[in-house]
Protein backbone atom coordinates (compact mmCIF):
# COMPACT_ATOMS: atom_id res chain seq x y z
CA UNK A 1 0.00 0.00 0.00
CA UNK A 2 1.24 3.52 -0.82
CA UNK A 3 1.22 6.03 1.96
CA UNK A 4 3.45 8.34 1.59
CA UNK A 5 4.07 10.96 -0.88
CA UNK A 6 6.05 10.85 -3.92
CA UNK A 7 9.59 11.89 -4.19
CA UNK A 8 9.77 15.62 -4.55
CA UNK A 9 11.22 16.51 -7.71
CA UNK A 10 12.99 20.10 -7.17
CA UNK A 11 13.73 19.42 -3.46
CA UNK A 12 16.71 16.69 -4.62
CA UNK A 13 18.20 15.57 -0.78
CA UNK A 14 17.75 12.36 1.29
CA UNK A 15 17.01 13.22 4.85
CA UNK A 16 16.52 12.31 8.23
CA UNK A 17 15.66 13.37 11.70
CA UNK A 18 17.87 12.10 15.18
CA UNK A 19 15.46 12.80 18.15
CA UNK A 20 16.32 11.83 21.73
CA UNK A 21 13.77 11.55 24.53
CA UNK A 22 13.90 11.67 28.05
CA UNK A 23 12.19 9.11 29.78
CA UNK A 24 11.15 9.63 33.90
CA UNK A 25 11.41 6.52 35.84
CA UNK A 26 11.25 5.72 39.38
CA UNK A 27 15.02 6.02 39.85
CA UNK A 28 14.93 9.46 38.42
CA UNK A 29 12.57 10.77 40.34
CA UNK A 30 14.35 9.58 43.33
CA UNK A 31 17.57 11.07 41.85
CA UNK A 32 19.32 7.83 41.79
CA UNK A 33 21.06 7.26 38.81
CA UNK A 34 22.20 3.78 39.24
CA UNK A 35 18.35 2.57 39.37
CA UNK A 36 17.27 4.99 36.79
CA UNK A 37 19.79 3.22 34.39
CA UNK A 38 18.89 -0.30 35.10
CA UNK A 39 14.82 0.93 34.77
CA UNK A 40 15.56 2.32 31.64
CA UNK A 41 17.76 -0.71 29.97
CA UNK A 42 15.52 -3.31 31.22
CA UNK A 43 12.31 -1.27 29.42
CA UNK A 44 14.71 -1.08 26.23
CA UNK A 45 15.75 -4.75 26.46
CA UNK A 46 12.51 -6.15 27.16
CA UNK A 47 13.91 -8.24 30.55
CA UNK A 48 15.86 -7.78 33.35
CA UNK A 49 19.34 -7.89 32.18
CA UNK A 50 22.57 -7.66 34.61
CA UNK A 51 24.86 -4.14 33.58
CA UNK A 52 28.07 -6.48 34.48
CA UNK A 53 26.68 -9.44 31.58
CA UNK A 54 26.13 -6.90 28.92
CA UNK A 55 30.07 -5.29 29.27
CA UNK A 56 30.84 -8.92 28.30
CA UNK A 57 29.65 -8.88 25.21
CA UNK A 58 31.27 -8.51 22.14
CA UNK A 59 30.92 -5.47 20.38
CA UNK A 60 29.14 -4.72 17.27
CA UNK A 61 27.34 -8.31 18.22
CA UNK A 62 23.81 -9.23 19.65
CA UNK A 63 23.02 -9.45 23.56
CA UNK A 64 21.85 -12.87 24.51
CA UNK A 65 18.36 -13.34 24.57
CA UNK A 66 16.30 -16.28 26.48
CA UNK A 67 14.58 -18.79 23.42
CA UNK A 68 11.92 -16.87 22.10
CA UNK A 69 12.54 -13.20 23.50
CA UNK A 70 12.93 -11.01 20.19
CA UNK A 71 12.70 -11.43 16.72
CA UNK A 72 15.04 -8.60 15.78
CA UNK A 73 18.07 -8.52 18.17
CA UNK A 74 19.81 -5.84 20.38
CA UNK A 75 23.05 -4.87 19.71
CA UNK A 76 26.05 -3.53 21.83
CA UNK A 77 27.67 -0.88 20.35
CA UNK A 78 30.45 -0.90 23.37
CA UNK A 79 30.13 1.48 26.59
CA UNK A 80 30.02 5.38 26.87
CA UNK A 81 33.27 7.90 27.47
CA UNK A 82 32.91 7.12 31.49
CA UNK A 83 32.04 3.65 31.40
CA UNK A 84 28.57 4.17 33.03
CA UNK A 85 26.25 3.28 30.23
CA UNK A 86 25.90 1.04 27.50
CA UNK A 87 25.29 2.18 23.91
CA UNK A 88 22.66 -0.39 22.71
CA UNK A 89 20.87 -0.42 19.39
CA UNK A 90 17.86 -2.03 17.71
CA UNK A 91 17.59 -1.72 13.99
CA UNK A 92 13.59 -1.75 12.86
CA UNK A 93 11.62 -2.81 9.97
CA UNK A 94 10.77 0.62 9.40
CA UNK A 95 14.40 1.04 8.03
CA UNK A 96 15.16 3.22 11.15
CA UNK A 97 16.84 2.86 14.33
CA UNK A 98 16.47 2.97 17.99
CA UNK A 99 19.14 2.78 20.59
CA UNK A 100 20.28 4.17 24.00
CA UNK A 101 23.11 6.59 23.58
CA UNK A 102 25.88 8.77 26.13
CA UNK A 103 23.64 10.40 28.86
CA UNK A 104 20.65 7.22 29.12
CA UNK A 105 18.75 8.62 26.74
CA UNK A 106 16.62 7.10 23.96
CA UNK A 107 16.90 8.15 20.50
CA UNK A 108 15.40 7.08 17.45
CA UNK A 109 16.98 7.93 13.66
CA UNK A 110 13.89 7.89 10.91
CA UNK A 111 14.54 6.14 7.99
CA UNK A 112 15.81 7.72 4.75
CA UNK A 113 13.24 9.79 3.85
CA UNK A 114 12.98 11.51 0.28
CA UNK A 115 10.80 14.49 1.28
CA UNK A 116 9.86 16.69 4.47
CA UNK A 117 6.09 15.16 4.13
CA UNK A 118 7.71 11.81 4.16
CA UNK A 119 10.12 12.96 7.01
CA UNK A 120 6.79 13.90 9.53
CA UNK A 121 5.63 10.76 8.99
CA UNK A 122 8.55 8.60 9.99
CA UNK A 123 8.91 10.99 12.93
CA UNK A 124 5.62 10.52 14.15
CA UNK A 125 5.72 7.25 13.39
CA UNK A 126 9.44 7.19 15.87
CA UNK A 127 7.13 8.71 18.74
CA UNK A 128 4.65 5.54 18.90
CA UNK A 129 7.62 2.94 18.39
CA UNK A 130 9.45 5.26 21.68
CA UNK A 131 5.94 5.19 23.56
CA UNK A 132 5.46 1.59 23.13
CA UNK A 133 8.55 0.63 24.04
CA UNK A 134 7.67 2.68 27.24
CA UNK A 135 4.38 2.23 27.78
CA UNK A 136 4.73 2.72 32.12
CA UNK A 137 6.63 6.17 32.07
CA UNK A 138 6.55 9.23 30.89
CA UNK A 139 8.05 9.79 27.82
CA UNK A 140 9.25 13.55 27.05
CA UNK A 141 10.18 14.70 22.91
CA UNK A 142 12.35 17.67 24.04
CA UNK A 143 15.45 19.65 23.96
CA UNK A 144 15.84 21.19 27.12
CA UNK A 145 14.03 19.26 29.87
CA UNK A 146 14.86 18.09 33.37
CA UNK A 147 17.69 15.47 33.18
CA UNK A 148 16.10 12.80 34.81
CA UNK A 149 18.40 10.91 36.41
CA UNK A 150 21.96 12.30 35.64
CA UNK A 151 24.83 11.37 37.83
CA UNK A 152 25.69 14.51 38.66
CA UNK A 153 22.34 14.72 40.94
CA UNK A 154 22.34 11.21 42.46
CA UNK A 155 23.29 12.61 45.64
CA UNK A 156 21.31 15.28 44.96
CA UNK A 157 17.43 16.68 45.01
CA UNK A 158 18.46 19.39 42.93
CA UNK A 159 17.69 18.11 38.75
CA UNK A 160 19.10 20.12 36.38
CA UNK A 161 18.51 21.23 33.44
CA UNK A 162 19.70 19.08 30.13
CA UNK A 163 20.28 19.48 26.28
CA UNK A 164 18.43 17.11 24.36
CA UNK A 165 19.50 16.38 20.96
CA UNK A 166 17.70 16.86 17.17
CA UNK A 167 19.61 17.03 14.55
CA UNK A 168 18.64 17.02 10.97
CA UNK A 169 20.32 15.30 8.24
CA UNK A 170 20.43 15.76 4.42
CA UNK A 171 22.19 14.17 1.82
CA UNK A 172 24.15 16.79 -0.21
CA UNK A 173 26.26 16.64 -3.85
CA UNK A 174 29.80 16.99 -3.31
CA UNK A 175 29.82 20.26 -5.13
CA UNK A 176 27.92 21.24 -1.67
CA UNK A 177 31.21 20.08 0.31
CA UNK A 178 32.17 23.60 0.42
CA UNK A 179 29.16 25.41 1.87
CA UNK A 180 28.66 23.18 4.53
CA UNK A 181 29.70 25.90 6.76
CA UNK A 182 29.25 28.86 4.27
CA UNK A 183 27.80 32.08 6.16
CA UNK A 184 24.90 32.05 3.32
CA UNK A 185 23.54 28.47 5.10
CA UNK A 186 24.80 29.66 8.53
CA UNK A 187 22.50 32.89 7.83
CA UNK A 188 19.30 30.44 6.60
CA UNK A 189 19.79 27.94 9.75
CA UNK A 190 20.12 31.35 12.76
CA UNK A 191 16.76 32.87 11.56
CA UNK A 192 14.34 29.81 10.78
CA UNK A 193 13.87 29.18 14.83
CA UNK A 194 11.48 32.21 14.31
CA UNK A 195 8.92 29.21 12.56
CA UNK A 196 10.88 26.17 13.42
CA UNK A 197 11.63 26.91 17.10
CA UNK A 198 9.56 24.89 20.24
CA UNK A 199 9.91 27.69 22.50
CA UNK A 200 11.65 27.53 25.93
CA UNK A 201 10.71 28.73 29.62
CA UNK A 202 13.94 29.42 31.42
CA UNK A 203 14.90 31.52 34.12
CA UNK A 204 12.14 33.59 33.70
CA UNK A 205 12.02 34.23 30.22
CA UNK A 206 10.53 32.80 27.08
CA UNK A 207 12.69 32.28 23.97
CA UNK A 208 11.76 30.94 20.58
CA UNK A 209 14.64 28.21 20.67
CA UNK A 210 15.33 25.48 23.29
CA UNK A 211 19.18 25.22 21.96
CA UNK A 212 20.53 28.15 23.65
CA UNK A 213 22.52 25.84 25.76
CA UNK A 214 23.80 24.24 22.81
CA UNK A 215 27.20 23.69 21.52
CA UNK A 216 28.18 26.76 19.30
CA UNK A 217 27.78 24.91 16.35
CA UNK A 218 24.90 25.16 13.78
CA UNK A 219 26.16 22.44 11.06
CA UNK A 220 28.76 19.98 10.38
CA UNK A 221 29.41 18.15 7.17
CA UNK A 222 29.96 14.51 7.88
CA UNK A 223 31.45 12.09 5.48
CA UNK A 224 29.60 10.60 2.66
CA UNK A 225 28.34 13.96 1.74
CA UNK A 226 25.66 13.81 4.84
CA UNK A 227 25.28 17.36 6.21
CA UNK A 228 24.47 17.44 9.84
CA UNK A 229 22.28 20.28 11.30
CA UNK A 230 22.55 20.88 14.73
CA UNK A 231 20.53 24.14 15.50
CA UNK A 232 16.99 22.64 15.68
CA UNK A 233 14.51 21.89 17.73
CA UNK A 234 12.63 18.48 18.71
CA UNK A 235 9.02 19.28 17.60
CA UNK A 236 5.85 18.61 18.02
CA UNK A 237 4.07 20.13 15.68
CA UNK A 238 3.56 18.25 12.15
CA UNK A 239 3.49 21.72 10.23
CA UNK A 240 6.99 22.91 12.18
CA UNK A 241 8.90 19.62 10.83
CA UNK A 242 7.54 20.18 7.56
CA UNK A 243 8.03 23.81 6.78
CA UNK A 244 11.94 23.38 8.68
CA UNK A 245 12.94 20.25 6.80
CA UNK A 246 11.14 21.68 3.36
CA UNK A 247 12.74 25.16 3.73
CA UNK A 248 16.00 23.54 4.67
CA UNK A 249 16.06 21.26 1.52
CA UNK A 250 14.75 24.34 -0.49
CA UNK A 251 18.05 26.60 0.51
CA UNK A 252 20.56 23.57 0.20
CA UNK A 253 18.71 23.17 -3.75
CA UNK A 254 19.78 27.01 -4.38
CA UNK A 255 23.20 26.62 -3.13
CA UNK A 256 23.65 23.77 -5.26
CA UNK A 257 22.49 26.23 -7.59
CA UNK A 258 24.67 28.75 -7.44
CA UNK A 259 22.14 31.42 -5.91
CA UNK A 260 23.34 33.31 -2.92
CA UNK A 261 21.39 35.76 -1.63
CA UNK A 262 22.61 38.61 -0.40
CA UNK A 263 21.45 39.47 3.26
CA UNK A 264 24.79 37.43 5.50
CA UNK A 265 25.12 37.26 8.62
CA UNK A 266 28.43 38.62 9.98
CA UNK A 267 28.19 36.11 13.17
CA UNK A 268 25.36 33.69 12.90
CA UNK A 269 25.87 32.04 16.10
CA UNK A 270 25.87 35.43 18.03
CA UNK A 271 22.44 36.14 16.25
CA UNK A 272 21.00 33.00 16.76
CA UNK A 273 20.78 33.57 20.70
CA UNK A 274 19.63 37.45 19.69
CA UNK A 275 16.94 36.68 17.45
CA UNK A 276 16.07 33.80 20.27
CA UNK A 277 15.48 36.63 23.01
CA UNK A 278 13.65 38.49 20.70
CA UNK A 279 9.74 37.68 20.41
CA UNK A 280 8.97 40.90 18.52
CA UNK A 281 11.38 39.71 15.75
CA UNK A 282 12.44 43.84 15.81
CA UNK A 283 16.14 42.86 16.39
CA UNK A 284 18.17 44.10 13.51
CA UNK A 285 21.52 41.31 13.13
CA UNK A 286 24.90 42.75 11.64
CA UNK A 287 25.38 41.80 8.14
CA UNK A 288 28.54 40.99 6.70
CA UNK A 289 28.12 43.47 4.15
CA UNK A 290 30.47 46.76 3.95
CA UNK A 291 28.54 49.63 5.92
CA UNK A 292 27.19 48.26 8.87
CA UNK A 293 23.92 47.29 7.45
CA UNK A 294 21.75 45.37 9.11
CA UNK A 295 18.73 42.98 8.65
CA UNK A 296 15.68 41.16 10.70
CA UNK A 297 15.04 37.67 11.16
CA UNK A 298 12.03 37.75 8.70
CA UNK A 299 14.17 39.94 6.46
CA UNK A 300 16.78 37.69 5.51
CA UNK A 301 13.84 34.53 5.14
CA UNK A 302 12.50 36.92 3.07
CA UNK A 303 15.53 37.33 0.59
CA UNK A 304 15.91 33.17 0.80
CA UNK A 305 12.13 32.90 0.05
CA UNK A 306 12.48 35.49 -2.81
CA UNK A 307 15.44 33.67 -4.53
CA UNK A 308 13.27 30.71 -4.36
CA UNK A 309 9.98 32.03 -6.25
CA UNK A 310 12.30 33.17 -8.56
CA UNK A 311 13.75 29.94 -9.02
CA UNK A 312 10.21 28.21 -9.11
CA UNK A 313 9.61 30.73 -12.22
CA UNK A 314 12.77 29.47 -13.87
CA UNK A 315 12.83 25.77 -13.38
CA UNK A 316 10.37 23.23 -14.68
CA UNK A 317 10.91 20.32 -12.05
CA UNK A 318 9.65 23.22 -9.46
CA UNK A 319 6.98 24.47 -11.46
CA UNK A 320 5.38 20.45 -11.68
CA UNK A 321 6.52 19.65 -7.88
CA UNK A 322 3.15 20.03 -5.30
CA UNK A 323 5.11 20.17 -2.73
CA UNK A 324 8.09 22.88 -3.17
CA UNK A 325 4.97 24.70 -4.25
CA UNK A 326 2.86 24.31 -0.83
CA UNK A 327 6.02 24.93 1.46
CA UNK A 328 6.80 28.18 -0.61
CA UNK A 329 2.95 29.13 -0.05
CA UNK A 330 3.40 28.25 3.46
CA UNK A 331 6.69 30.02 3.74
CA UNK A 332 5.30 33.37 2.29
CA UNK A 333 2.49 33.05 4.56
CA UNK A 334 4.47 32.78 7.54
CA UNK A 335 6.82 35.36 7.09
CA UNK A 336 3.70 37.88 6.04
CA UNK A 337 2.31 37.09 9.83
CA UNK A 338 5.62 37.24 11.30
CA UNK A 339 6.23 40.50 9.93
CA UNK A 340 2.89 41.65 12.09
CA UNK A 341 4.06 40.65 15.58
CA UNK A 342 3.49 38.11 16.19
CA UNK A 343 3.27 38.12 19.97
CA UNK A 344 0.24 40.44 20.18
CA UNK A 345 -1.76 37.39 19.09
CA UNK A 346 0.73 33.83 18.84
CA UNK A 347 -2.43 32.16 18.38
CA UNK A 348 -2.35 33.29 14.34
CA UNK A 349 0.54 31.38 13.81
CA UNK A 350 -0.13 28.33 16.49
CA UNK A 351 -1.95 26.30 14.34
CA UNK A 352 1.44 25.52 12.48
CA UNK A 353 3.86 26.57 14.78
CA UNK A 354 5.11 24.75 18.24
CA UNK A 355 7.03 28.47 19.47
CA UNK A 356 3.71 30.88 19.13
CA UNK A 357 1.59 27.63 19.89
CA UNK A 358 3.07 27.22 23.03
CA UNK A 359 3.25 30.89 23.82
CA UNK A 360 -0.29 31.63 23.72
CA UNK A 361 -1.49 28.60 25.72
CA UNK A 362 1.08 29.96 28.14
CA UNK A 363 -0.40 33.32 28.52
CA UNK A 364 -3.64 32.20 28.60
CA UNK A 365 -2.46 29.74 30.94
CA UNK A 366 -0.95 32.65 33.33
CA UNK A 367 -3.54 34.98 33.10
CA UNK A 368 -5.90 32.77 34.62
CA UNK A 369 -3.70 31.24 36.79
CA UNK A 370 -2.26 33.79 38.14
CA UNK A 371 1.29 32.67 37.93
CA UNK A 372 4.40 34.25 35.67
CA UNK A 373 7.17 33.01 33.45
CA UNK A 374 9.46 32.92 37.05
CA UNK A 375 7.49 30.54 38.67
CA UNK A 376 8.23 26.51 38.58
CA UNK A 377 4.42 26.41 36.84
CA UNK A 378 6.02 28.25 33.91
CA UNK A 379 8.44 25.21 33.70
CA UNK A 380 6.13 22.54 34.24
CA UNK A 381 3.77 23.53 31.90
CA UNK A 382 6.64 23.94 28.80
CA UNK A 383 8.18 20.29 30.26
CA UNK A 384 4.46 18.65 29.92
CA UNK A 385 3.95 19.94 26.27
CA UNK A 386 6.61 17.66 25.03
CA UNK A 387 5.06 14.46 26.63
CA UNK A 388 4.02 11.95 24.16
CA UNK A 389 0.83 10.05 24.66
CA UNK A 390 -3.07 11.34 24.81
CA UNK A 391 -2.08 13.18 28.66
CA UNK A 392 0.76 15.47 26.84
CA UNK A 393 -0.12 19.39 26.36
CA UNK A 394 0.37 19.36 22.97
CA UNK A 395 -1.98 16.64 21.84
CA UNK A 396 -4.51 17.19 24.11
CA UNK A 397 -4.74 20.72 21.83
CA UNK A 398 -4.68 18.55 18.69
CA UNK A 399 -7.51 15.99 19.89
CA UNK A 400 -9.66 19.32 19.87
CA UNK A 401 -8.55 20.33 16.86
CA UNK A 402 -6.27 23.33 17.36
CA UNK A 403 -3.36 22.66 15.28
CA UNK A 404 -3.25 21.59 11.80
CA UNK A 405 -2.15 18.41 10.44
CA UNK A 406 -0.41 17.21 7.18
CA UNK A 407 -0.67 13.61 7.87
CA UNK A 408 -2.75 11.06 9.45
CA UNK A 409 -3.24 8.73 12.26
CA UNK A 410 -3.32 5.56 9.57
CA UNK A 411 0.05 6.88 7.61
CA UNK A 412 1.54 7.44 10.62
CA UNK A 413 0.44 3.82 12.03
CA UNK A 414 1.71 2.37 8.59
CA UNK A 415 5.22 3.42 9.09
CA UNK A 416 5.93 2.24 12.30
CA UNK A 417 6.84 -1.06 10.42
CA UNK A 418 6.97 -0.10 6.74
CA UNK A 419 10.07 1.46 5.14
CA UNK A 420 10.13 3.88 2.54
CA UNK A 421 9.86 2.70 -0.98
CA UNK A 422 12.18 4.99 -2.34
CA UNK A 423 15.26 5.37 -0.42
CA UNK A 424 17.78 2.54 0.59
CA UNK A 425 15.72 1.96 3.75
CA UNK A 426 13.54 -0.22 1.65
CA UNK A 427 16.03 -2.89 1.52
CA UNK A 428 17.39 -2.53 5.02
CA UNK A 429 13.67 -2.84 6.43
CA UNK A 430 12.25 -5.52 4.72
CA UNK A 431 15.56 -7.29 5.35
CA UNK A 432 15.40 -6.49 9.39
CA UNK A 433 11.33 -7.02 8.91
CA UNK A 434 12.11 -10.76 7.54
CA UNK A 435 14.65 -11.04 10.12
CA UNK A 436 17.50 -12.42 7.73
CA UNK A 437 19.61 -9.42 8.69
CA UNK A 438 23.25 -9.20 11.11
CA UNK A 439 24.91 -5.79 11.53
CA UNK A 440 28.42 -6.43 12.69
CA UNK A 441 28.77 -2.26 13.36
CA UNK A 442 26.27 0.53 13.09
CA UNK A 443 26.29 0.88 9.72
CA UNK A 444 23.99 2.96 7.52
CA UNK A 445 25.45 1.92 4.07
CA UNK A 446 25.22 -2.00 4.00
CA UNK A 447 24.02 -4.84 5.39
CA UNK A 448 24.79 -8.53 5.89
CA UNK A 449 21.95 -10.86 4.60
CA UNK A 450 21.51 -14.40 4.98
CA UNK A 451 20.47 -15.84 1.42
CA UNK A 452 19.95 -19.21 1.56
CA UNK A 453 22.53 -20.37 3.33
CA UNK A 454 24.62 -17.83 2.49
CA UNK A 455 25.47 -14.44 4.23
CA UNK A 456 26.01 -11.55 1.59
CA UNK A 457 27.41 -8.25 1.94
CA UNK A 458 24.54 -5.89 0.42
CA UNK A 459 26.27 -2.08 -0.15
CA UNK A 460 23.91 0.90 0.22
CA UNK A 461 25.78 3.54 -0.13
CA UNK A 462 23.24 5.40 -2.30
CA UNK A 463 20.53 6.88 -0.25
CA UNK A 464 18.24 6.92 -3.30
CA UNK A 465 18.58 3.15 -4.30
CA UNK A 466 15.57 1.08 -2.47
CA UNK A 467 17.39 -2.04 -4.31
CA UNK A 468 13.92 -2.95 -5.04
CA UNK A 469 15.01 -5.96 -7.83
CA UNK A 470 17.53 -7.36 -5.51
CA UNK A 471 14.85 -7.46 -2.08
CA UNK A 472 12.55 -9.14 -4.28
CA UNK A 473 15.54 -11.71 -5.87
CA UNK A 474 16.66 -12.08 -1.85
CA UNK A 475 13.02 -13.12 -0.92
CA UNK A 476 12.28 -10.05 1.12
CA UNK A 477 9.32 -9.01 -0.55
CA UNK A 478 5.95 -11.08 -0.20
Amino acid sequence: MQFRWKRCRAMKTIMGLETEYSIMTTGSLDNDFRAHLREVIRTFVGRKVDLRQIKKCSKGYPLPMDEGHAARPIYFGGMNGDGTVPYLYQWLPNGGLTYIDVGCHVEYSTPECSGPANLVIDDKAGERIIEKRFPRHAVFKNNAGTDFGHPENSKSARRKISVYGCHENYYVPEKLVLIADSKHLASFLATRQIFTGSGSVREGSYTLSQKLRSPNNISKLQVSGRLSVRDGDANMSEMATYMKAGTTAIVLSLLNAGRHPGNVLEDAVKSFYDIACDLSLQHKAALSSPGGAKATAVEIQRAFLDEARRMQKENREWKKDRESADILNRWEYTLDELSRNPVENPWRLGRWYDCWLKLAMLEDLMAKEGFSLGDQQAETFDLYYHLLGEDGLFYMLQARGATERIVTDRQIEEAVSAPPNDTRAFYRGNAVGKGTIRFTERCWEKVDVRVGEKWLIVDLSDPYDPKRNLARQHGLLD
